[in-house]
């Protein structure tokens, strides 16, 4: 008897502790990779060159 009374307490307290939990997460979504170091610098730069251009040509379309 005192071994079922053994088996039934230690049964309540697991089970209870097993329903407490939440259920696990699905996995998170992979992240996309990220740009390659100084691509990022080389893009900046054309772009600068295209800026400097278009006022280049507006100063000879004002003069």
């Amino acid at each position: 008897m005192k071994n079922l009374l053994k088996f039934l307490v230690v049964f309540s307290i697991t089970f209870a502790l097993a329903a407490c939990h939440p259920p696990p997460r699905p996995p998170k979504p992979p992240k996309p990779p990220h740009p390659r170091h100084g691509s990022l610098e080389n893009k900046k730069d054309t772009s600068k060159d295209n800026l400097q251009k278009k006022f280049y040509y507006s100063k000879d379309y004002f003069i």
